[in-house]
This record gives structure tokens, sequence and C-alpha cells, in this order.
């Protein structure tokens, strides 16, 4: 570097030097600290985290994630199909779904028709999310709600209210068959609620752990901490008792260290994710000898296992893990098997989903179902099932906004309903259905 008279222009090159050199020093600085807080994960990690997951959602956004609902394909069409009619299903059938990019519930009867359905418009109905005390866990501003999980009463359902953003814990709802909002709970409900034989409710909850615990010290707050809640008829919350707990204090321990890092620290805010608890009823419990009536089939996505759990001395009994990836809704099947829907099936890398059976003293795939043949079956998360009758699985594929009812001797679907409207415009459009039970047909059934 010379100057115009061709000699070294030492003071330009000075500049140039301590230049390069503060660059250099700015970079090691940013690297030396952006390994430290992967490796430390303090609070300002999650923050960024979050912001970036919602700029990548903004640049490439999900659509069946953010709003529910898709453009239908050019085939679709607006009536459901059916093998032989749906005796089996009974009078009605009770779905949670998305329409008209609104939530509500819908009863269908045996063609597919919808004959009573109600949208509150209010998609927390009561519940405040406020209330929550989420935001020192970074949670972002989407305030979405989802009608997750729920289950029958005499005069309605009981509905598990949860969020999109993470933490999702929300809470409990009573609606009557009118869609009235009979009693709202802050519990930090999400995704399952299950009637017990004794009438009351076994429901997945959470908490926001921001201080750790001895049980596990590995993991970084703030977490969620998911827990199981025994809720009765009136809403009132009977017993409650944390999941990691009670793996923390089982021969199943190991399975806390399903996400971490080295050296074994867990950082991720949601690290089981659970999804349902099914507890083992009365009338099925001679098919499961090992067990006892009353224990609940827990399945937590993010360890890709499902453990059988009692929930009076919180002991955990099994666990099984292997055959399924973030699976959903596992059931105790009247055959003496459990039934679990595997939404990425590993045999047909990850890009499928499958219904598996399981052995419940092997814990081996006796019997599995991957689709008829004529469509894919793919729901890469959610979904449920729920039995009708023996041997006849209703199945809910949410993200294919599909129902339908499966014969598990023959494989063969017996009823097919699809959960296809016309939007604003006139265009068809899928929207996601997140649960569906055989139910009465209401007196307000047209």
């Amino acid at each position: 570097m010379k100057d115009a008279n061709g000699n070294w222009d030492y003071d330009r090159i000075a500049k140039l030097t301590f230049q390069v050199s503060l660059a250099c020093v700015f970079a090691g600085a940013f690297f030396a600290m952006g390994a430290w807080m992967v490796a430390t994960k303090p609070a300002p990690y999650f923050w960024m985290r979050e912001m970036w997951q919602a700029l990548k959602e903004t640049v490439a956004p999900d659509d069946i994630a953010r709003t529910d609902s898709f453009d239908a394909p050019a085939d679709a069409v607006e009536t459901p199909r059916m093998a032989s009619g749906m005796p089996v299903i009974g009078p009605c059938t009770l779905i949670s779904a998305r329409r008209s990019e609104r939530q509500g519930f819908y009863w269908l009867d045996a063609n597919g028709t919808i004959v009573a359905a109600f949208d509150t418009g209010d998609e927390y109905l009561g519940l405040s999310f406020d209330a929550l005390d989420w935001t020192s866990a970074g949670v972002s501003d989407r305030r979405e709600a989802i009608w997750h999980g729920f289950d029958l009463t005499d005069d309605g359902v009981i509905l598990a209210v949860s969020g999109m953003a993470t933490p999702h814990g929300i809470g409990l709802v009573r609606l009557g068959a009118d869609g009235n909002v009979q009693w709202a709970r802050e519990l930090g409900a999400h995704h399952s609620v299950m009637k017990r034989d004794d009438g009351n409710y076994v429901v997945t909850t959470m908490r926001l752990n921001t201080s750790g615990d001895r049980d596990f010290p590995n993991f970084t707050p703030p977490f969620m901490e998911d827990e199981i809640s025994i809720v009765a008829p009136d809403g009132t919350e009977l017993d409650r008792f944390s999941l990691m707990s009670a793996l923390a204090h089982s021969d199943y321990r190991g399975f806390l260290s399903a996400n971490y890092d080295l050296p074994v620290t867990i950082g991720t805010r949601d690290p089981f994710h659970t999804n349902k608890a099914s507890p083992l009823p009365q009338e099925l419990a001679a098919a499961f000898p090992m067990f006892e009536a009353g224990d609940l089939l827990v399945s937590i996505r993010h360890l890709n296992a499902v453990f059988v759990i009692d929930p009076e001395t919180r002991a955990v009994k099994r666990a099984y893990a292997g055959p399924f990836v973030r699976q959903h809704a596992p059931v105790w099947g009247h055959d003496g098997r459990i039934y679990v829907f595997s939404n990425q099936s590993a045999a047909k890398n990850f890009s499928a989903s499958e219904i598996l059976a399981l052995d419940p003293v092997s814990g081996a795939v006796v019997w599995r179902w991957q689709g008829d043949g004529r469509e894919p079956f793919f729901s890469e998360y959610r979904g449920d099932l729920a039995w009708v009758a023996p041997g006849k699985l209703l199945v809910t594929e949410t993200n294919r906004g599909r129902v339908f009812v499966l014969d598990v001797a023959t494989g063969s679907i017996l009823w097919d309903y699809r959960n296809i409207y016309r939007d604003g415009d006139g265009v068809l459009k899928i929207g996601a259905v997140m649960n569906a039970r055989m139910a009465p047909c209401p007196e307000t059934a047209q």
C-alpha cells in the first residue's frame, strides 16, 4: 500500500491493520458469546430462539399449523365416502374441527351431514391467557388457542384448551350441548381429557418450572414440567402429580436425558410434550392382567415413548419405545393389545403415519396399518384414536381433516368423513379435525 510518490503509506497500513484486528476481535467475541449461550442456555437463549422461530414462520409459514386449514385438492368432494353406511358408530359423531377459519363442535349423522353445530367465536372460552405466568418463559405473542382434546359429559363436553405457542398449557372448560360455558378453570391443561370409571377426569396439565428441581438438575429453567391432574365434573382439581418426578424416581429415569446436550444438560422448554393419558377401564382390565384398572397409558411425544403409570402410587410400571415416532393417542384394546397412532413411521422413512398394535408384555409390534392403498395416511403431528365398538377404531387424521372408522380385523375403512367446506370466496378448504367421539345427537339436531 503506497502513496502517489510510490512510498509505503504506513498510516494507511496501520489504520487497515487496526480495523482488521478490531473486526477479528468482535467476530471472536460474538463466536465465544454464541458458544457460551448454546452451552449454558441462559434466559436470553430461549428468547432469541423464539424470535428466530417466529421469523421463520413469518418468512415461510406452515399453513396447517398457523391456520389449521388449507386448500382442498382438485378432486375433493363435500360428501363422505362410505363402504356400508355407519351402523356401528351410533346416531351421531361429534368432532372438534375448524371450518370457515374458526373452531367449533359439529355433530355428524351417519351420512356425514352436519346436523348441529356451535362456534362461540371465542377461542379462549372465558379463560385468561394473561392469568398464566408464561411471559417469563419468553413465550411469543402468538395467542392462538386450539380446542385440543375433549371427552363427553351428560350434557355436553369437557374440553382442554391449548395454545399454539410453547408453553401451550392453558385450561379446562366445560361446555353445554348449546355451546354455553358452564365453567372454566385455568389449570395449565392441554391436549387430553379422559373420563374415568368413577366419573372424574384425567387431564394432561403443566406448570412453568423457573427454578429447576433436584429430581432433574440437568434441566435448564425455565421449562414446562408436565403433570397429570384428576378433575371432578364440577372442575375441582382433586389431585395433581408431576410426570417428570414419576420418571425420575423410576427405573426409567434414563428417558429424562432424551433431549440432552453434552455435557448432559436439557435446554429445551418443552422436554416432554405429553399428549395423552388414557385410564384403563374396569371392563378391559381382565385383558391386561399385568396392570390394574385405573392405570394410565401416557404418551410423551418428545421422548418417543409411551408409559404405564399408577396414578395413586406414581409408580412407572412399563415403558414402550422404538416402533413409533412422535406418537399420539395410545388406547387400551379389547383384544389385550395397546394401539398407538405413530405419526411418523420409521418403516416409511418418517414421511407417513401408521397405527400399531403392541403386545403389552414384550412391546413387540403384532399388527400395523399403513393405509388402505388408495391414498396416503399421514398426519405429521396430532391425531387421535377412540373405540366405537370392539374391533372398530375411530381414527382422527388431524392434518388431513379426516375421520374414519377402521375395521381392525380386515384393515378396511367402514366410513370416511372429510372436513371440507367452502370459504368466503367459494374455495374448497380442508379444516383440521382435532378429535372425534361417538355421541348422541343433540336435541337441537335438524
